[in-house]
Order: C-alpha cells, then sequence, then structure tokens
C-alpha cells in the first residue's frame, strides 16, 4: 500500500484565473475525494498503459472543471504521476495530440479521439455519463428531476402504481450493493449502478409496464432538456426552495454520512 500524504501543490492549479476555486482544494470534503480516490487504483493510469507501475499522487479532474462546482465536485477523477499530470495530461487540455501508443502504434489513452475518446474525455465515461442508444419510450414516461431533498423519490412513490417501472440511480445502487438507501460509502458501486440504470434506460424502448418514472438530478436545464429529448414523456421539475432541500436532507436519517456531499449538491443546482 502507498502512503497518501495531504494534498499534492500539483492538485490545486495556479494563475490568477484560479482564485475564486482555490479554497476548494483545502476544503475536508476535497481531502477525503482525493483520499478515495488515490486508494483505489494508488497507481498513475497513463503509466499502467505502458505497463509501468507508478504510484500516483494526484487526483486529476479527467475533464478539466474550469471553475464550474458540478465539474469539481462531481466529475470522474483519475489517479496520475506528477510527471503525466505536468506533461500529457496538460497537453491534452491543450488540444496538443496525446502521447503514447501501443505496440502497433496506436493511440494508447482511451481518451484519443482515434479511441472514441473526445481529446479529454474518454468514450467509456462519456456513455456512462449519458448513454448512446437511447431511444423515446414505448411507454408512458415521466422525468422527474430536482435538488437531492427536493422530494423527487417521495413524488413518485406517491405517483406511480406497484405495475409501474421506477428507475432511480440510488435504489438500483441499494438494490445491488445491498447497502441501505443513500449509504454508498465509496465509489465502487457508481459504476456498476450506471451501467445498470442505462440498461434499463434502453429498454424502455420496447417496455410492456403500465407506466414508467425516471429519477434523475439532472443539475443543470441543458440535461434535463436532453433526456427528455431522447427519452420522450413528461418532464416534471421539483423546483423546492434550497433551504427546504437542506433542512430535509439534513433530517433524513437514511442520508447520514452523505449530508455534506448531498448539500452541495442541492447548492450548485441550476
Amino acid at each position: 500500500m502507498f502512503a497518501m500524504g495531504g494534498p499534492s501543490r500539483l492538485d490545486k492549479p495556479s494563475g490568477p484565473a484560479s482564485e475564486a476555486w482555490r479554497p476548494w482544494y483545502w476544503t475536508r470534503r476535497w481531502k477525503r475525494r482525493r483520499a478515495e480516490q488515490l486508494h483505489a487504483p494508488p497507481l498513475c493510469v497513463i503509466c499502467l498503459n505502458d505497463g509501468v507501475w507508478t504510484p500516483a499522487t494526484i487526483a486529476d479532474h479527467i475533464e478539466p472543471h474550469r471553475g464550474d462546482p458540478v465539474k469539481f465536485w462531481f466529475g470522474e477523477l483519475q489517479s496520475l504521476c506528477e510527471t503525466h499530470h505536468k506533461r500529457d495530461k496538460r497537453l491534452i487540455e491543450a488540444g496538443r495530440p496525446l502521447l503514447g501508443v501501443d505496440d502497433d502504434g496506436w493511440p494508447a489513452d482511451p481518451r484519443s479521439l482515434a479511441n472514441g475518446g473526445t481529446g479529454t474525455l474518454s468514450r467509456q465515461f462519456e456513455e456512462r455519463r449519458f448513454p448512446s442508444g437511447l431511444k423515446p419510450s414505448a411507454i408512458p414516461l415521466t422525468i422527474v428531476t430536482g435538488r437531492p431533498g427536493s422530494g423527487k423519490s417521495t413524488y413518485v412513490a406517491r405517483c406511480a402504481d406497484r405495475a409501474d417501472q421506477v428507475i432511480d440511480l440510488d435504489a438500483i445502487i441499494s438494490e445491488i450493493s445491498g447497502l441501505p438507501i443513500h449509504h454508498r460509502t465509496s465509489g465502487q458501486w457508481l459504476t456498476p449502478g450506471l451501467e445498470e440504470r442505462n440498461r434499463r434506460l434502453r429498454a424502455l424502448h420496447t417496455a410492456t409496464h403500465a407506466c414508467a418514472w425516471f429519477v434523475v438530478t439532472a443539475p443543470e436545464p441543458a440535461e434535463r432538456t436532453r433526456w427528455a429529448q431522447h427519452l420522450g414523456g413528461r418532464l416534471v421539475v421539483m423546483d423546492t426552495p434550497v433551504d427546504e432541500c437542506i433542512r430535509r436532507i439534513k433530517a433524513d436519517d437514511t442520508r447520514s454520512g452523505q449530508v455534506e456531499r448531498m448539500i452541495e449538491a442541492a447548492r450548485i443546482w441550476r
């Protein structure tokens, strides 16, 4: 096991434009997230592409957050060594070619355009975040969005019949992990949860349930519109005031251990 230590100076952006979000890197929340990332996996992912085992010291945002709080707190991370963070990552962000090829001369980095990536995001990450192959639901669908604590799940529980299908990432993660709702303690269940959620979303095209309900936070208006355009159906936005959402989050025993994360998500929801 590799010693992780405190935040590396290379975890933090530099320069005048970064001043607004610089304090985020010194919060207890970021330190926890960084430690979790460097614990699994503890090796630099770019070095691994070359068959080299190098301890990672940087919890790097795959997509540069550029001061966007949603991307900073919820964007996917990767583990990097200092060399690759200073060299390869900065070339990627500058739009220059990625370094490293396999034995056949093909780019080794999954973010490469040659591998279906965008240059900064891997095809796999994009696929988990918003899956391809979505078609309009064959049955009446309601997409319920809103802040954590806004009452999305309560609304669905009140409106849905037993014969309806409910697609809710938190419930799916609880189902596959065996953990109580909202009690995932690390990111290990997020990827399998998203994959199962996306499988169920794709299956709506041939679903035979009476109705379907899709619960998703969708923190930005453009994302909410995109879900509705691809899946069809009716969009319901639970526009509960942020102060009330925070009160509910703090009062809900099922959210123990997740309160700080959920309050931040409620505050940055647009």
